[in-house]
């Protein structure tokens, strides 16, 4: 019968639990594929539209979360017509979305002769608001009076040269 030392017990003992530790840490930790896919947000769409009035004309804007941004024209009864489209970094149409979540909570239904709109559109919802008049004017409250200025200076800076 072969002489088993203490020190081999010990060594056995250690081997056993380092390895068991190590099982129950991967058991924990996430794997990497599923930490990158519920990192990446949400695909949505924001527009940003103003019109109205007697022509009934609607011009606006629409960004998607795959960075493509489209200028567009609408009058009544008609499509969608398509000024101009571009390809751009989502990460700045991103930044746009988190900072208009911050007016989720806000109920502003406001419609007239000429009305301003903003959507954002996710997969499971929508978040509308609209104030009366042709564009935001310094006095309009949030979301319009800063995001709106600065999502159409954005979408304007976009715009192909004349």
């Amino acid at each position: 019968m072969p002489k088993v030392t203490l020190a081999a017990i010990v060594l056995a003992l250690s081997s056993l639990i380092g390895s068991m530790a190590c099982q129950k840490q991967a058991a924990k930790s996430p794997r990497p594929d599923a930490s990158a896919a519920s990192e990446s947000p949400k695909p949505f769409t924001l527009t940003l539209a103003s019109g109205g009035g007697f022509s009934g004309l609607i011009q606006g804007y629409t960004l998607s979360s795959a960075g493509e941004v489209k200028a567009w024209r609408k009058f009544p009864g008609g499509p969608d017509s398509i000024t101009w489209a571009k390809r751009t970094g989502p990460d700045s149409i991103l930044v746009l979305a988190k900072a208009l979540e911050a007016f989720e909570g806000i109920d502003l239904k406001e419609a007239g002769n000429m009305t301003t709109r903003i959507e954002y559109a996710l997969p499971d919802t929508a978040y509308r608001w609209s104030i009366s008049g042709a564009g935001p004017s310094p006095e309009a409250p949030e979301p319009f009076r800063t995001w709106y200025a600065r999502a159409e200076a954005y979408c304007r800076g976009l715009a192909p040269a004349p």
